[in-house]
């Protein structure tokens, strides 16, 4: 088995996808930045997302986190 000392997990999602930002959210994410046209829609259109981070404490591991939260 290979242990991974994870410490911090980044993620972007589209500032369109209010369902995704929301579940991010709830689950301890919080909002790093804005990373304009970062989705390529179409030719024409391009979408921002927003940046996120969550951070785990020196005893918690991802592991620990997702079952007491319920969410893996």
């Amino acid at each position: 088995s290979c242990k991974l000392d994870v410490k911090k997990i980044f993620l972007e999602v589209s500032v369109q996808n209010k369902e995704a930002i929301n579940f991010y959210f709830k689950n301890g994410f919080q909002k790093i930045g804005i990373r304009k046209g970062y989705y390529a829609n179409n030719k024409s259109y391009r979408t921002d997302a927003l940046g996120c981070a969550l951070s785990f404490n020196k005893n918690e591991t991802l592991k620990t986190y997702t079952s007491k939260k319920n969410i893996l």
